[in-house]
């Protein structure tokens, strides 16, 4: 029973990410070729000089190494308590789960590149701590997504938008932020709560998953921390992006719509192939048709699908390339117990 479940569920899943896919391209292709045309799209990109963006260009090779080299450290911290990693070995692992997770929907499957990328024993440890961190970076986006809709509701994009669903999506999120905090900071209780479960105690896995319960309330805030830097890290690539393709915005409105952006873009169930049509169609829908960017200038369809677009390629698909590199150092079958530290 429990298996046929599965299978429907992960059928729907399927289902779902398809009609995202087709959705989301036919959107974003039916808004290029309407306003722009084939013809200016081809010219758009035969005049776009390089040269003159190669600071921004450069700036944001920086930031998306400063991206993922937070995002190592906050990994390395979140699995301190259980084994110590190297900067290097830790930011090795994160670029290899980038590159792993390009098989499963919503890149979930990072958690296994860095598991793997860890002597046995240390697996499940470490794809457990890819998971809480994981969860505390959607915690800062549902924050700062929660930001973003407070300001909308206070500016007047509601012309626009039925005021009446965009406080139920805004009321529906916060709620959904309260539970996720709570869970988050009593991440311990939940442990020993799912201990109980009688399944689950016959299990191993609670067995090395037990170091949940002695993280510290500092510690647990320690690492929204990083999840916090890591997120104004995505704020100023996003930036740097638009300058890249001309796009200029008031810097407020523009802020809090990239709030929303990464919002939306979170939690819409996605694969690879509808990741990027489904980041398309989001940020038109923001950044073109939003009522508070009217002061907006050098706004077109397609820059902005050129910028968002490239932020996907450069955050990505490069490190997606980076951690290709290292996949000969899976340890996916194991033939001997390791439990020396890096």
């Amino acid at each position: 029973m429990v298996n046929d479940v599965a299978k429907i569920l992960k059928r729907l899943n399927i289902a779902a990410c398809v009609i995202i896919l087709t959705l989301s391209y036919i959107f974003v292709f039916t808004r290029l070729f309407r306003q722009d045309g084939l013809t200016d799209i081809v010219s758009f990109f035969m005049t776009f000089d390089i040269k003159d963006k190669m600071l921004y260009l450069l700036l944001l090779l920086v930031f998306m190494f400063i991206n993922w080299g937070i995002e190592s450290n906050k990994w390395r911290y979140v699995l301190s308590k259980e084994y110590q990693l190297s900067f290097f070995k830790a930011l090795q692992a994160t670029f290899l789960g980038v590159c792993v997770s390009f098989i499963f929907p919503n890149r979930s499957g990072d958690f296994l590149g860095r598991g793997f990328a860890l002597p046995q024993g240390f697996a499940l440890k470490g794809a457990a701590a890819t998971i809480l961190g994981n969860f505390s970076q959607l915690i800062v986006t549902l924050i700062m997504g929660v930001i973003g809709g407070g300001y909308m509701l206070l500016a007047h994009f509601y012309h626009s938008v039925d005021t009446l669903v965009l406080c139920l999506v805004f009321f529906l999120v916060f709620l959904l932020l309260i539970f996720f905090l709570y869970i988050y900071f009593n991440i311990g209780k939940i442990y020993r709560l799912c201990q109980k479960i009688g399944w689950l105690q016959q299990s191993n896995w609670m067995e090395k998953l037990c170091f949940f319960q002695t993280y510290t309330f500092k510690e647990l805030l320690n690492i929204l921390l990083f999840s916090v830097g890591r997120y104004v890290v995505f704020v100023v690539q996003m930036y740097f992006a638009f300058q890249v393709f001309e796009l200029s915005f008031p810097i407020c409105p523009f802020v809090m719509m990239t709030f929303l952006y990464f919002l939306f873009t979170s939690l819409v169930p996605t694969w690879v192939l509808s990741e990027l049509g489904v980041r398309a169609s989001v940020a038109l829908l923001l950044y073109a048709d939003s009522a508070l960017l009217v002061s907006a200038s050098g706004v077109t369809d397609l820059s902005i699908v050129a910028a968002t677009t490239f932020l996907w390629l450069l955050n990505v698909v490069l490190p997606a390339l980076i951690g290709s590199f290292f996949v000969f150092s899976l340890r996916v079958f194991r033939t001997k117990t390791t439990t020396t530290n890096d």
